[in-house]
């Protein structure tokens, strides 16, 4: 259920809970953190961590040291498995045995054992990393090394994070400190260096979509600044291994666009949530927090401005966090910590929750520790034919074409290729060039599935944001009509009827149209926490829309989140 995790009492005051309720909930809490933390497996390595799997990102080895050229090979495949089931990752456990016991090596051995992963690292194109190195005895050790690929032509791994939560909540300060390594002076100095327009500076508010990246090279470092304070886009990519992209939306009302363009167009992996801890959780945070749970966002909740905040400011968030939002939450304080909810993040649905100030630096590095082992959360098909919708369209006089930016949903698309694109106004799709491509501002000749990116286009006419690219196996089609089930996660709670004259504006993926109800049976009525199924037609153009997708409908009367379940075709023509 999409409301599960919010507390759903409107009677409820976030800002003073009642003793019992709050209690009860940190005693529940406080069981579970210490059942997790308590897993040996993932906080200490010197015990017994359960017998190595077939499968997955791990490997035990006891000892790696005179090695022959034949055991070499026979390791190097074994590598290159363990990285592929990892995404470009993979952990080495040294100094274990098979069935998980914690034999521990030598010095020596453990050196030569380094030593050689990382030999055999470097002839796959990988590097290594020692994450941590414990002592089981006096004179022996055992060590937890992670094995870091980067892709080959010039793709580079992409971890995308939206950062949600109400204006005035330090969004575009954390971004621009995570990226940048300068400190805030308290004055807004930060977020100045990342604004995107001229208003945006004068207001103090973010009122578009932005994308800045932060870049890990093998070891953990950061890239951004390892060479000074002015490192490109380019010269960020060539240093790294690995890339998060921070996906910047406005937090205000007046925005909301954003947020929905930022959601359904950008594709994120993970929602970090931001929390002012002087105002604590508002309404719209709340809002941002179940459509990120609508869209099974895996949640990051960091804290903000705890330099400012007074120990009852900071108290009184804490306990709005722990009432509203259900998830096990685990305090970040220790590298310990970042190990173990790494790789729980996923498979337990855990909630990290980061206590930060951008001026003092508090807490930074562990934020940043915890970023560089963020796994990649979606899964994407690099294979299948190709699917890339528009979001926006740019024309340069210089140019001879135009330039399109969107997201590629599924395969792969190579320099040169022929595309369909549409539709258009008539449900037509024509042949189009793909005539160079980049992806984070550097030419690349291919990019795949989850990647933003933007294409220039040769041999077309009109375009708009919401038309797509496909594969030229394919057979196009555009619709007017299609059926969908949405849910309300607004705080309404009454019954409300739906009249054929509501006329709701959809947002799925890049497209952003009215349309009206078709419905034969008189008013829908919609129930809080039910489904409810209507049957919608665009109002002005056919596009091109396929079942199970998600979207969105939100104004004045509703938010709504839901997936389109069948599409009725309406056939244009191919030119």
């Amino acid at each position: 259920m999409i409301n599960e995790g919010i507390a759903d009492d409107p009677d409820i005051n976030l800002s003073n809970p009642t003793r019992k309720r709050k209690i009860n909930n940190l005693r529940s809490q406080k069981k579970k953190s210490v059942e997790l933390k308590g897993q040996n497996d993932l906080t200490d390595i010197t015990t017994p961590i359960g017998r190595e799997k077939d499968w997955g990102d791990r490997e035990y080895k006891l000892r790696l040291i005179e090695l022959t050229e034949i055991r070499r090979k026979e390791l190097i495949t074994q590598m290159l498995y363990r990285l592929a089931e990892g995404k470009g990752k993979a952990f080495y456990m040294i100094g274990i045995s098979d069935d998980g016991f914690p034999v521990g090596i030598l010095k020596e051995h453990m050196d030569e054992s380094i030593a050689n992963l990382e030999s055999m690292a470097g002839e796959i194109g990988a590097k290594i990393v020692v994450l941590r190195k414990d002592m089981t005895t006096a004179e022996t050790f055992v060590a937890e090394i992670m094995v870091n690929k980067r892709e080959r032509n010039e793709v580079i791994m992409d971890v995308r994070v939206i950062l949600l939560g109400a204006e005035g909540s330090g969004k575009s300060t954390l971004i621009s400190v995570l990226t940048s390594g300068r400190r805030d002076n308290g004055k807004g100095l930060a977020r100045s260096n990342i604004c995107k327009h001229k208003s945006e500076l004068l207001l103090g508010k973010t009122t578009s979509v932005s994308q800045h990246i932060l870049g890990f090279n093998s070891k953990g470092n950061i890239t951004n600044y390892s060479v000074g304070f002015a490192n490109t886009y380019e010269k960020i990519l060539d240093l790294s291994s690995k890339i998060i992209t921070f996906i910047d939306i406005g937090g205000s009302e007046k925005y909301a666009k954003t947020l929905n363009a930022g959601l359904y167009n950008h594709l994120p992996d993970y929602a970090m949530l931001v929390i002012d801890a002087i105002r604590g959780i508002q309404d719209i945070t709340l809002e941002h927090f179940q459509l990120a749970l609508a869209m099974k966002l895996p949640l990051i909740i960091v804290i903000t401005k705890t330099d400012k905040a007074t120990n009852s400011e900071l108290n009184s968030t804490l306990d709005q966090i722990e009432l509203s939002i259900k998830n096990l939450k685990i305090y970040m304080d220790c590298k310990e910590d970042v190990v173990m909810v790494s790789n729980l993040f996923l498979s337990e649905g855990i909630v990290p929750v980061f206590k930060i100030s951008s001026v003092g630096f508090d807490n930074f590095d562990i934020l940043k520790n915890f970023l560089n082992l963020l796994p990649v959360s979606s899964e994407w098909d690099h294979k299948t034919q190709k699917h890339f919708y528009i979001e926006q369209v740019i024309e340069k006089p210089d140019i001879a074409g135009k330039i399109v930016g969107g997201a590629m949903l599924k395969g792969t698309v190579n320099s040169g290729q022929k595309m369909w694109l549409g539709p258009d106004n008539g449900g037509n799709f024509i042949q189009v060039i793909i005539a160079s491509i980049h992806c984070k501002h550097v030419t690349v000749r291919s990019v795949k599935a989850g990647q933003f990116c933007s294409f220039l286009l040769k041999d077309c006419s009109a375009l708009r944001p919401g038309m797509v690219l496909l594969d030229l196996n394919t057979h196009p089609y555009a619709a007017f009509e299609f059926d969908c089930e949405i849910l309300a996660i607004d705080k309404i709670h009454e019954v409300r009827s739906v009249t054929n004259s509501y006329q709701p504006l959809i947002h799925t993926q890049t497209i952003r149209q009215c349309t009206r109800i078709l419905n034969d049976c008189g008013d829908v009525k919609i129930y809080p926490a039910q489904m409810c199924l209507l049957k919608l037609r665009f109002l002005y153009r056919p596009e091109y829309i396929e079942e199970g997708t998600q979207l969105m409908i939100r104004d004045t009367f509703i938010t709504a989140v839901g997936k389109i379940t069948r599409v009725y075709h309406f056939e244009g023509g191919l030119g």
